[in-house]
């Protein structure tokens, strides 16, 4: 177990386009990179882990930054719109646990579409939950945990992230 991750960090270190897909959950599974067709030709990813499970979809528009050390997992449909930046330390992750039931399962996970749109910025250590769309030309502040759907043009911090205001003067 220990020599795979080894292989990770060198791995995260050699390709420019760090992105791993998991032909499953499981850790033990055979890990191969792909390059998914909806990826634009220009946008960075920085030393970060992304995991997209098999039949899963994550689409990145064009001119997105992606900054160090983040976590997104894909489960079910993550689309990020174009010029949108993502700072340090964010995880986004489109599925969580059925909590209704008495075993926690991550098979019985439920999972949801994270649509996050354009010109957004996320702020470091923000969290983005499943079933969550944040609007174009929106903010989320730093250390922010968005459980709800975020407004174009809002503003958002807090746990859980509330609109703090607008961007800009509805005309």
């Amino acid at each position: 177990m220990i020599n795979m991750y080894l292989r990770l960090i060198r791995i995260f270190k050699t390709f420019s386009l760090k992105i791993i897909k998991f032909r499953n959950i499981d850790f033990t599974s055979k890990l191969y990179f792909d390059v998914f067709p909806k990826f634009p030709k220009k946008f960075k990813l920085h030393s970060s882990v992304v995991i997209v499970e098999k039949n899963a979809e994550l689409i990145i528009g064009e001119d997105c930054y992606i900054g160090h050390y983040n976590n997104i997992r894909c489960s079910k449909k993550i689309s990020i719109g174009k010029n949108t930046k993502i700072a340090q330390f964010v995880t986004i992750v489109d599925s969580n646990y059925d909590i209704s039931k008495k075993y926690l399962n991550f098979d019985e996970s439920t999972k949801s579409e994270i649509i996050i749109g354009e010109n957004v910025w996320i702020g470091s250590n923000s969290v983005v939950l499943a079933g969550v769309t944040i609007g174009s030309n929106s903010i989320v502040a730093a250390g922010s945990i968005v459980t709800k759907d975020v407004l174009e043009n809002t503003v958002v911090a807090g746990n859980p992230a509330k609109q703090l205001k607008k961007r800009f003067s509805q005309e």
